[in-house]
């Protein structure tokens, strides 16, 4: 069956790398494909994840023979924050990378024998040394989840990447043979999913790595990341003095507060750089609305208008996490870089090796390799296939080779499987899409609890 092993290993070279292809196949014919590629991705993975072989073996499932079969073994997103936290406080990395190794099916036995420094050191041996990278969340949560991804797997993020710039439906997207730079408001990398892509950005949307312009020259710390996160923390449980930071934390100190220093310099450097490039290339300007804002703020004040050639893209990711919203950021951001700039949203998550662009109807296409689930936020149980359903997301990702494509999220969204205006063929998910309370394991109706528990308990036994 080599439709569905091209179609979920390397969909950009099954498609031609034509990203609108993806979106136009007839839906009873992808629902084939995707079973076929969810029962292989179970049969690979059932014996070598060890949570995945718990909830298989005491819910009986053998063989996946309908989609909403793989209900009851997929993962809660809470899963990945599901280590013993104590392993952070003290910087028992070693044992993360136990913890970390019941998750994936590359084999870190060797390297669950090494401890490091710091978390930096951890995450950045793994790179060098094993088939995985690991990323973690922002922890708006309160607690940072952390993925393991394959070489692999990161190699195909990269090639849909260059797919979504090849669609035939959104012609000014199409980069082609344009010279293209990328302004990006935010740090040269790190670890964290969001920073992991900057590479991948780069590769993709540049020709050469000097078309790349970051507004903060260092990487992002995670150290430093999780000493901030556990400061908010105490302070929201009424604790008033900070955790005692590391000397190396110290320094990662130490250089945030330089770089916030030197921010209105790293701001006009940019400036610019921008200024250098106008109209000598289109230009893609990328990063959390909160910064946008502000490098556009200080264009203007520099007397900066119309700054890019028309059809640039201008992408904001993230949302606006823990900061108000900006009324008039779009009519500010037309007033910088040009009346006609390209608006492009997108939808993701660290747990999802794809994310969905916005097309023109400003709707977010489920691409035929994530197989999407809406639950009922109060039962758990699956909403029908079809019309317009509202509820929790579930998805399976079935680019995902080394570890389990199947997660419950903590979104509240409307999936509608009728047809969007813009012409693609496949289900889509409404613009408006909001966070529930994270109070609880977010379960499928299907799980047994008591699976969910078993499997828990392999998850981190004896790691301590």
């Amino acid at each position: 069956h080599n439709m569905s092993k091209s179609f979920v290993d390397n969909p950009a070279e099954h498609f031609d790398y034509d990203y609108f292809a993806a979106h136009q196949l007839a839906r009873d014919g992808v629902e084939k494909e995707q079973l076929a590629g969810l029962n292989r991705r179970f049969q690979d993975l059932k014996d070598k994840i060890l949570p995945l072989s718990v909830l298989a073996e005491s819910q009986n499932v053998t063989e996946i023979e309908a989609l909403n079969d793989v209900l009851p073994l997929l993962f809660p997103h809470t899963l990945y924050k599901a280590y013993p936290e104590e392993l952070l406080l003290t910087g028992q990395y070693d044992k993360m990378t136990k913890w970390l190794s019941r998750l994936t099916s590359v084999d870190l036995t060797d390297f669950a024998k090494e401890n490091y420094q710091t978390m930096d050191d951890w995450m950045d041996f793994m790179d060098q040394q094993t088939d995985l990278e690991i990323l973690h969340s922002s922890g708006t949560t309160g607690r940072l989840s952390f993925y393991p991804r394959s070489k692999m797997e990161i190699e195909a993020r990269q090639s849909l990447l260059k797919m979504h710039l090849n669609d035939k439906f959104d012609q000014e997207l199409r980069l082609r043979d344009r010279e293209n730079a990328v302004i990006w408001t935010g740090h040269a990398g790190g670890r964290t999913s969001f920073l992991r892509d900057v590479p991948l950005i780069a590769n993709a949307y540049t020709k050469s790595d000097d078309a790349f312009f970051p507004l903060i020259p260092a990487l992002m710390s995670s150290d430093h990341h999780y000493f901030l996160l556990r400061c908010t923390n105490l302070m929201e449980q009424g604790v008033e003095a900070a955790p005692e930071p590391s000397d190396y934390v110290r320094m990662r100190i130490e250089e945030a507060r330089q770089i916030h220093a030197d921010m209105p310099m790293l701001t006009e450097r940019l400036l610019d750089i921008i200024a250098g490039l106008k109209y000598k290339m289109h230009v893609t300007l990328i990063g959390v609305p909160v910064r946008i804002n502000d490098l556009v703020e200080a264009g203007l004040a520099r007397g900066m208008e119309n700054m890019f050639r028309p059809q640039s893209l201008i992408g904001m990711g993230g949302g606006f996490k823990n900061n108000p919203v900006i009324d008039n950021l779009i009519s500010q951001i037309k007033r910088f870089a040009g009346p006609n700039m390209l608006f492009r949203g997108g939808y993701g998550m660290s747990e999802l090796l794809s994310a969905f662009a916005a097309c023109g109807a400003e709707n977010y296409h489920l691409p035929p390799w994530v197989v999407a689930f809406v639950l009922d936020v109060e039962t758990g149980q699956p909403r029908p296939r079809k019309g317009r359903q509202k509820g929790r997301f579930a998805f399976f990702d079935l680019l995902a080779q080394s570890h389990w494509g199947g997660i419950v999220t903590g979104d509240l969204v409307e999936i509608d499987w009728g047809q969007c205006g813009c012409g693609r063929n496949t289900p889509f998910i409404r613009p408006s899409i909001s966070r529930l309370s994270d109070d609880s394991d977010p379960l499928s109706g299907e799980m047994d609890r008591k699976a969910w528990a078993a499997a828990l308990t392999v998850l981190t036994e004896n790691v301590t």
